[in-house]
């Protein structure tokens, strides 16, 4: 009886707050009344505040995955956290239709007022750490991992993966389709280019394009 209580109590919350959520893991908690319902009860809590979820979003660790207030997570969104890998979203955060978060081992960060567009794919073996007031175009991946193959005598697929991080600044536009390699810092009140592939730092206020991505400009920002 007592989950079926917190599971009305449950009902409630997300139909006052997000109104948005798959309604198949509800029937589901009232048929088990399992752990599994703890679980949900506990992470749905910490969503209030006017977050909004689509019922086709998918996610796993959820113990791992922290909303901001006012954030909107749009249709067929994946947010995946592995091992110790968190997922970690600030006030007013808009992921949009089909993108990737995995968390494989270390977190993903992203600042208030941030919007990350369709089809972006972020992995993080190591952090990745992006500020407030970012934009990030369609089908940017930001790969914060390598595969390691430093040992000839074994597959690529057996040695392992590494990663040291990617780090981006506050007030920053990355353009659709770029690619940003592990190791990677961006500083505050940067541009970079459409089709870009970063595998260096960027240091504050630039313009950056091309493969590999070079300063072509510096910009005014006094913010």
């Amino acid at each position: 009886m007592l989950a079926v209580k917190k599971a009305a109590l449950f009902i409630g919350t997300i139909k006052r707050n997000s109104g948005e959520v798959e309604m198949k893991y509800i029937r589901k908690i009232l048929l088990s009344g399992t752990l599994f319902f703890n679980k949900w009860f506990f992470i749905f809590l910490n969503f209030r505040n006017s977050t909004r979820i689509s019922r086709s979003v998918k996610m796993k660790n959820i113990n791992n995955i922290e909303l901001g207030e006012k954030s909107r997570i749009r249709d067929r969104v994946y947010l995946y956290s592995y091992r110790d890998g968190k997922i970690i979203l600030g006030k007013n955060v808009t992921i949009e239709d089909y993108v990737i978060l995995e968390a494989l081992n270390k977190s993903i960060e992203i600042g208030d007022n941030s919007t990350v567009n369709q089809f972006s794919i972020f992995r993080s073996w190591g952090d990745i750490k992006i500020g407030n007031g970012v934009r990030i175009g369609p089908h940017v991946q930001i790969m914060a991992m390598n595969h390691i193959f430093t040992n000839s005598d074994k597959y690529i697929y057996q040695q392992g993966i590494e990663g040291s991080g990617i780090e981006i600044g506050n007030n920053v536009w990355i353009g659709g389709n770029v690619t940003i390699l592990d190791g990677v810092k961006i500083g505050d009140n940067c541009v970079i280019g459409a089709g870009s592939i970063v595998v260096k730092n960027i240091e504050e206020n630039s313009l950056a394009v091309g493969n590999p991505a070079k300063i072509i400009k510096k910009l005014n920002f006094y913010i």
